[in-house]
């Protein structure tokens, strides 16, 4: 008796539940269609990214990381506070980041569209755009930024007093620091290309 009371109570609610089943599937197939497509676009942008700025690994190979490393591990040694450096980063990198995304804007419409199509044409040895790698560079510094408010946040939270993770979650912060550095040159880069721009016989 229990067998057939419980087959007849499922029946009863497939019977219940059938029409809103029928009318949420097709929405969830648009929901899921939009999901996987916006995860696409997700994967097509991080993939630009990558061609932009370069393979992550080339990080390791420069200053800027040196130095960060350095700072980091010359703060998780000699600090008092073993995550203090996660409230300076809460505080310090919002503002930073505010001004880079306006100065992100600003320098994509340097100049006019004569200049912009210029460094859009002009490649380095490795067939790369000017415009591309410039735009590669804002957008590693924008995220790394990023990271670094997030892994502070983290640490923040959690109260993070392991050494070795306190050491390597504070990286990303005086690196998106140094690498402030990085940017100073890349402006430095457009100023030059846009008096060469200038001084072309085309453009006189």
């Amino acid at each position: 008796m229990g067998e057939d009371y419980n087959t007849r109570w499922l029946k009863n609610m497939r019977k219940l539940f059938r029409p809103f089943f029928k009318k949420i599937t097709p929405s969830c197939k648009v929901l899921k269609a939009k999901i996987v497509e916006e995860y696409k676009f997700l994967s097509k942008d991080i993939s630009d990214y990558f061609i932009y700025f370069g393979p992550i690994r080339d990080i390791l190979y420069t200053p800027y990381f040196h130095l960060a490393v350095i700072t980091a591990l010359f703060i998780s040694l000699f600090s008092q506070c073993p995550n203090g450096w996660s409230n300076i980063a809460l505080s310090v990198l919002p503002n930073i980041l505010g001004f880079s995304v306006g100065g992100y804007a600003i320098i994509i419409t340097f100049g006019d569209d004569e200049f912009r199509k210029f460094l859009a044409k002009t490649t380095t040895k490795d067939g790369k755009s000017i415009l591309l790698m410039i735009n590669g560079a804002f957008m590693h510094f924008i995220i790394s930024q990023t990271l670094a408010i997030f892994l502070a946040y983290i640490n923040q939270s959690l109260e993070i007093t392991n050494f070795m993770l306190n050491f390597l979650m504070s990286i990303p912060f005086p690196y998106a620091l140094f690498f402030c550095i990085a940017i100073a040159f890349e402006i430095k880069t457009i100023s030059k290309w846009y008096k060469n721009f200038l001084d072309s016989p085309k453009k006189k």
